[in-house]
């Protein structure tokens, strides 16, 4: 039985960020999005919405915390317990951001 792991990259509604996840999804985080591996999911999180939700047709979650760089342990709490609330048991919960490369 393979171990399950969810990778939470976190962005913000600036320009910059949002062209660092278009990166991803067409790098390292473009066979995990199209389901190559079963046991990864991989989700960009941002701030700044009037409810938490998730676009799954984007691989993205709002929530409703402040999306200021000031603010990024907030919004990481607050993704983090998005999870735990709305998805099924992982064994692992990767935290990055746009900037980082994962080497699957």
């Amino acid at each position: 039985m393979s171990k399950k792991a969810i990778i939470l990259c976190m962005s913000c509604n600036q320009e910059r960020y949002i062209n660092e996840e278009q990166v991803i999804k067409k790098t390292w985080g473009k066979d995990i999005i199209e389901g190559k591996y079963d046991n990864l999911k991989l989700y960009i999180f941002r701030g700044g919405a009037e409810k938490d939700y998730i676009d799954e047709k984007n691989n993205i979650i709002y929530l409703s915390c402040k999306d200021e760089l000031l603010d990024t342990y907030d919004k990481c709490i607050n993704c983090f317990k998005y999870i735990e609330e709305n998805f099924e048991e992982y064994d692992y919960i990767i935290r990055t951001n746009t900037s980082t490369y994962v080497n699957i």
